[in-house]
């Protein structure tokens, strides 16, 4: 199963957005996914303070390698990202 979405009739490759965000020296790791039809970043800081990290100058540097429809539009912060018991990502556990 790839992790290729539809949103508004825009096929978006949710790995594609990650390794855009995932080049910033703020975010330690960040993974896209879809909730209630919108796009949404789950981001690690790799500050240990969330003030420190500036979402808009990332998304504007977003913005240059991406189209307008694959910018997320929520941004949650977490602290670490839920395992399965097999030690993969539980993506269905994010808030």
């Amino acid at each position: 199963m790839d992790d290729q979405v539809k949103i508004d009739g825009y096929r978006i490759e949710l790995g594609e957005i990650e390794a855009v965000y995932n080049k910033s020296e703020s975010i330690e790791k960040c993974i896209a996914l879809v909730r209630n039809k919108k796009l949404v970043l789950y981001v690690k800081s790799s500050t240990s303070q969330r003030v420190l990290v500036n979402m808009d100058s990332i998304h504007d540097e977003a913005k240059r390698s991406l189209t307008h429809y694959m910018i997320p539009k929520a941004v949650v912060f977490v602290d670490s990202f839920p395992q399965t018991a097999n030690g993969k990502l539980d993506k269905k556990a994010l808030p």
